[in-house]
């Protein structure tokens, strides 16, 4: 498909055409970065509400998990959907940019079947229809970041801190609606799900404990920035490594420590080590994948990555419902764990075209 923008334009073009699409190029990206921030707020919103929904549906741990679940099937459908238009269409920008607004519509729907907090199954499908949506969106805005010829590692960091970002707002609204009787009315402003559920369960938090969760957000969002030149030092490939073991001492320490101080202080260093691993992971794929098949592969391996959210965390609820919400901690310390054996297999450079 020809390609209408482009910030990597013919040298023998024109200076001012050069600067129209370098201009072009900066509106496609801020486009995306806001896409991106709705997708934050998504996930940043489900987990200080999970009590709430709970207590509404009055359900347990495994059937409220189901939203996760279905939020993951919607992440899925997208993925085949965006496979599918990439070989019918190509991965052309401009085409990229019709598929963003109708993800953008299909997470609408979604949320407008969420705010009337209407039956609990309603519930479900309109967390299914987010995960499409998002997954849309998700996919074509890393293949269009991944194609590019400029900067390509750093607009990788911003976008993804876009989406901590959003994660980081959303908590912060969900926390005030999560003490309202109109709770599902968050929805009509656009790890870090169990953790308010186990702060408030075993550390006594209260109402306040989905703040945890924006701190772990905000960690997020602050690792994906500030610790881009770290991480070019160490090296990429190592430094996820490094993090993840980081990480799993100051879950232990979450699992041990039976102060709430320390552990909202513990969530958030989570988060920031851990927000640079998924730029990394997308920059690392735009390196040793072949360009037809980045933008169809991006989207799976977001995909795979909601699955993880989703089925995880429904992991996660049917095991707290049989040894109690403590056992988050041990279930994060063996998933961290299994990361760094898999990112061993992860190839180093690209091996076929």
């Amino acid at each position: 498909m020809q390609e209408t923008s482009s910030i990597d334009p013919d040298p023998a073009l024109s200076a001012n055409r050069r600067a129209i699409y370098r201009r072009n190029g900066r509106i496609h990206f801020a486009a995306l970065c806001y896409a991106s921030f709705l997708n934050g707020w998504n996930d940043g919103s489900t987990g200080p509400l999970l009590p709430t929904i709970e207590h509404y549906y009055h359900i347990g741990f495994a059937v409220v998990s189901l939203l996760f679940v279905t939020n993951c099937l919607g992440f899925l459908s997208g993925a085949v959907a965006n496979v599918w238009s990439n070989h019918r269409f190509g991965i052309g920008k401009v085409y990229s940019f019709r598929i963003v607004p109708s993800g953008a519509i299909v997470q609408l729907i979604g949320y407008s079947m969420m705010a009337p907090g209407g039956p609990f199954p309603i519930m479900c499908i309109g967390f299914a229809c987010a995960g499409l949506g998002l997954s849309l969106q998700n996919a074509q805005a890393n293949g269009f970041v991944g194609s590019l010829k400029e900067d390509t590692r750093i607009k990788f960091g911003f976008l993804h801190a876009a989406y901590g970002l959003g994660a980081l707002v959303a908590p912060l609204v969900a926390t005030h609606f999560a003490s309202s009787a109109h709770w599902s009315f968050h929805y009509l402003v656009s790890i870090g799900g169990w953790i308010v559920t186990f702060v408030e369960d075993k550390r006594g938090g209260g109402a306040s404990a989905g703040y945890i969760s924006s701190g772990f957000f905000a960690g997020l969002m602050l690792g994906r920035i500030v610790l881009m030149q770290l991480n070019r030092k160490l090296g990429e490939r190592w430094v996820i490594v490094y993090y993840s073991l980081i990480v799993i001492i100051l879950e232990v320490t979450i699992w041990v420590v039976p102060s709430l101080i320390e552990n909202a202080i513990a969530v958030s260093f989570v988060g920031l080590l851990m927000g640079p691993i998924y730029p990394i992971l997308m920059n690392h794929s735009s390196m040793i994948l072949p360009m037809r098949l980045l933008t169809g592969c991006v989207g799976y391996i977001g995909a795979i990555g909601l699955t993880g959210s989703a089925v995880l965390p429904f992991i996660t609820a049917v095991i707290s419902s049989k040894f109690g919400i403590a056992s988050l901690q041990p279930f994060i310390v063996s998933m961290v764990s299994t990361m760094i054996i898999i990112w061993a297999l992860v190839p180093k450079v690209r091996r076929i075209e």
